[in-house]
């Protein structure tokens, strides 16, 4: 099907190349592959690092093979890259690759991180809906969102081992490669909890990460500091 991609591209990506490489950054439930350029100053640290900035499209998705609907993690882990690395000629070696997104997109963005950890050197998730159960206990079952849910996990939705984060941080924490993980999340978001509990058991599995949270909810002056912070942990500071 036709789909929308934001990219950005910068003039000069030499004048950085502690960082350069590619980000692959993944918007929110109700947003679009324009959000982040439109709400955030995500061009100007583009800029800044040298770095390559490819935004899909993920419409409801969760970034998961759809129960009914399209193949988005098949599109965002393999198909998209093969897409920007031809038409882009962007780099794509593993070590300068990684992945990003704000609630929705933090759970496709640690989704892909953990299935797939050997595509990415850093990960980045800003109010992450991170218990996808618990997503779906607390979404009423006539709200439109639960439709969605319907679409991604099937008319009575039950999210298998490879759709449920907590699960899979196990594996991700015992793998040869973990990419570097960035997770932050506001004081007055109701998903710290869920965002702390997995923090919590990704340090008991041995993953070590960087978990940050200050006062803040679920809103653009929250992940305006998040990317700015993932990326500045992505160099290594």
């Amino acid at each position: 099907m036709e789909t929308s991609l934001t990219v950005i591209l910068p003039q000069d990506g030499s004048h950085n190349p502690a960082l350069g490489g590619t980000l692959y950054l993944l918007h929110g439930r109700g947003q679009s592959a324009l959000s982040w350029v439109r709400h955030s100053r995500i061009e100007a640290y583009a800029e800044k690092y040298g770095m390559a900035v490819i935004m899909p499209e993920g419409a409801r998705s969760f970034y998961t093979d759809m129960c009914y609907g399209g193949d988005y993690f098949s599109y965002i882990t393999e198909e998209l890259p093969g897409l920007c690395g031809r038409m882009f000629r962007i780099e794509d070696a593993p070590e300068k690759t990684y992945i990003a997104g704000l609630s929705m997109g933090g759970y496709g963005a640690l989704k892909c991180a953990f299935s797939r950890p050997e595509r990415y050197a850093g990960c980045g998730v800003f109010s992450a809906v991170t218990d996808i159960r618990w997503r779906l206990n607390n979404t009423p079952l006539n709200a439109p969102s639960y439709r969605d849910l319907q679409g991604v996990f099937g008319a009575e939705p039950e999210p298998g081992d490879a759709d449920d984060l907590f699960a899979l941080a196990g594996p991700a924490a015992r793998a040869a490669k973990r990419p570097r993980l960035f997770i932050s999340c506001g004081g007055e978001d109701i998903r710290l909890e869920q965002n702390q509990r997995l923090s919590a058991l990704l340090r008991e599995a041995g993953y070590e990460h960087e978990f940050q949270q200050w006062p803040g909810g679920h809103e653009w002056d929250f992940w305006e500091v998040s990317i700015q912070r993932a990326l500045l942990f992505f160099l290594g500071y």
